[in-house]
């Protein structure tokens, strides 16, 4: 992991990249969550039969009853406050109420200020046919896919050429080393220490630069996006749908610990491997002349063998994380239907203690 660091700090050295790939990153993350949203005035249009101005005109309605609902609770809590002089703990209760009305009063403030202000850009740009509306936002959708795989790519070539430029820099500083040692330090090392850092070794640092400074940053920004998201909408049922987080978290840590323990062992294996390989090619008029093909076979084979087993359960492990990944989306989606149900069903406006 310290020489994994190190590798990382190395690419310091080609902040210009590292910075527009990071650049990159953002984009992609937020064109992805826009597209997303994108669909929402889509089902609004085709469901309902209406144009972008008539929904955005009820939703500006809505939330102007909605806040007049929210502000007539306030003042009724305050005036039963002030009825109940002689009953504090009732009064605690009403005050506690308040405080969480009040919360909910700056929500829907914000989101009727938000309508308000996207009112007159849909009525400039938004043609007034429903029709019309979903073949613009169509339209705009694959415009803005285009624009984010380009993105994309950019984002994998720039990241790419960060980490084949470090991995080139440490296979010649290895390959240097090497000539430059003398006889009996190289000998305790060997030929296939050698060829196994700078085959090897270099080859899985590389897959882990372009992951560390591309994949590791651009995923989680797209989860950040939508959870922004998810928040305006409302940031009450967010915090209900990441209850199984943590329980994905742990899970993640175990399988990455396990990932790395298998890791080491391919590349201590990988130096045996290229030391069967090496001894018996470069030696291979010895091997002939003592009549040693099956031995080196043998040897050669069982190193195959281990490589085979290692990268098994590298892949095996690999591949426990989408599952898990995804059993974090279905999970959070699922605790959303199930909350919002028991809401619906049972017409209730709390739950566990929360106001929604």
């Amino acid at each position: 992991m310290k020489n994994f660091l190190r590798a990382l700090r190395m690419a310091s050295k080609y902040w210009l990249s590292v910075c527009l790939a990071a650049v990159c990153s953002f984009a992609v993350a937020a064109l992805w969550s826009a597209n997303i949203g994108a669909f929402y005035p889509i089902l609004e249009v085709t469901i309902r039969g209406k144009s972008m101005q008539q929904w955005v005109d009820e939703e500006i309605a809505k939330k102007a009853q909605a806040i007049q609902a929210v502000e007539d609770q306030i003042t009724e809590s305050r005036r039963q406050i002030e009825a109940l002089a002689g009953e504090p703990a009732r009064q605690a209760e009403l005050t506690s109420g308040i405080q969480g009305l009040q919360m909910e009063l700056v929500g829907q403030q914000a989101q009727h200020q938000s309508y308000v202000k996207l009112k007159p850009w849909i009525d400039r740009f938004i043609p007034a046919s429903p029709f019309q509306t979903i073949t613009l936002i169509v339209v705009g959708l694959l415009g803005s896919t285009m624009v984010k795989h380009v993105f994309l790519i950019s984002n994998e070539v720039l990241v790419g050429r960060v980490a084949l430029d470090i991995s080139r820099s440490l296979r010649d500083r290895i390959f240097g080393q090497a000539l430059h040692m003398d006889r009996a330090a190289f000998a305790a090392r060997g030929n296939a220490t050698f060829v196994t850092l700078i085959v090897h070794t270099t080859d899985m640092l590389s897959s882990g630069l372009i992951n560390a400074l591309g994949a590791a940053l651009r995923e989680p920004l797209k989860i950040v996006a939508c959870l922004v998201g998810a928040s305006l909408i409302c940031w009450r049922l967010l915090l209900l749908s990441i209850v199984v987080a943590p329980v994905v978290g742990v899970l993640l840590y175990f399988v990455t610990r396990s990932i790395k323990s298998v890791s080491r062992k391919t590349l201590e294996r990988a130096m045996g491997f290229h030391g069967v390989l090496l001894e018996a090619l470069g030696n291979i008029q010895t091997v002939q002349a003592y009549r040693s093909e099956a031995l080196e076979q043998r040897r050669f084979e069982s190193g195959t063998m281990q490589m085979r087993s290692y990268c098994l359960q590298f892949i095996f492990l690999s591949s426990l994380s989408k599952p898990i990944i995804e059993f974090l989306g279905i999970g959070m989606l699922g605790t959303t239907i199930i909350g919002g149900a028991y809401l619906v069903l049972n017409q209730e406006t709390s739950m566990l203690g929360l106001r929604i």
